[in-house]
């Protein structure tokens, strides 16, 4: 049977070279559209559910209401994730972290680049999030200020084959950073992405940044917390804004603003969070619901009867055709 129908294609295509041609480019190009399109969609949609937990999994964001402004912000006081995982029910894990706005130097003997993306993690960070442990104690190689963990692309450009575990880099020509650990790198797709992670108690080593992480009116930290399986999100929230009461009440009637902190699912930041201070611009929903919807074209269906009119060629055919 197979062999009938190649033999019939190879007829047709020798009679009909162009139009065949045409015909097989526009299958190949619609076939190419809708695999690249299914992956797209794919990828959009997995954001984050790498992270252990990812279902229970969720940032703390702030709703704010300040001289007659209103907005929705991604960052909050820096000690908001250990209060709120210690006195709320049903909160089992929280990390908390700081990521630098400007690039830093980082040296180490001739090897010297500017690096953008570096997070002052806390010691949860790497197992809160899922990062797999390459070199070093993912307990306590966040612990220690002046510590440094790399990911494996970073060690490389750093240390090429070399084991970096106890060397040194230089921040900004001032300080001395000591390598602590190697992880995996991040995620492509997740909404957080780094190049280096550096203890969250080196910055409480500095007066500047210890007064301004240490109280919950600066907000400039991102904090997440994971539930207990039994745990309501809902209700969870109605929690955390009696801590807020607790810790902001006096402050917010003081000084005349309002501030209330959601949830939001860790998994549908990609597509559903546009918020100020996001770690990075995310997707698109609409985009991927709009391609999603894309199907091959079923405008042949039902028609045969707009062809009963067209003229009908007839020629004498000769052989088994």
């Amino acid at each position: 049977m197979l062999y009938n129908y190649l033999k019939v294609f190879l007829r047709l295509f020798a009679r009909n070279r162009t139009f065949t041609l045409i015909n097989l480019l526009g299958l190949s190009t619609g076939i190419a559209c809708f695999i690249l399109i299914r992956l797209y969609v794919i990828n959009e949609t997995s954001y984050d559910r790498h992270i252990p937990l990812a279902g229970r999994t969720y940032r703390l964001a702030l709703k704010e209401e300040m001289s007659g402004f209103s907005f929705e912000s991604t960052v909050m006081g820096g000690p908001f994730g250990r209060v709120i995982r210690e006195e709320v029910p049903g909160v089992i894990s929280s990390t908390t972290f700081y990521k630098l706005p400007a690039p830093v130097l980082l040296s180490r003997g001739e090897s010297k680049f500017y690096e953008e993306s570096i997070v002052y993690a806390d010691t949860v960070f790497p197992e809160f999030f899922g990062y797999k442990t390459i070199l070093g104690n993912p307990e306590t190689m966040l612990e220690a200020p002046w510590s440094m963990v790399l990911t494996r692309s970073g060690a490389e450009k750093y240390f090429g084959q070399e084991n970096p575990l106890g060397k040194v880099i230089t921040w900004n020509n001032l300080d001395d950073y000591t390598v602590t650990g190697i992880i995996e790198d991040p995620e492509v797709n997740s909404h957080l992405n780094f190049d280096i992670l550096a203890s969250y108690s080196s910055l409480l080593e500095q007066e500047v940044y210890s007064n301004l992480l240490t109280t919950f009116y600066a907000f400039v930290t991102y904090n997440y917390i994971k539930l207990d399986e039994s745990a309501d999100p809902g209700e969870t929230e109605k929690k955390i804004a009696e801590v807020l009461e607790k810790y902001m009440g006096e402050g917010m009637r003081e000084s005349g603003s309002r501030f209330e902190i959601f949830l939001q699912p860790v998994t549908g930041i990609h597509l559903n969070s546009a918020l100020v201070h996001e770690l990075e611009p995310n997707g698109s929903r609409s985009s991927v619901l709009i391609f999603s919807a894309a199907k091959p074209s079923n405008s042949f269906k039902g028609k045969r009867s707009t062809c009963r009119n067209m003229p009908i060629r007839r020629r004498t055919v000769t052989g088994p055709w």
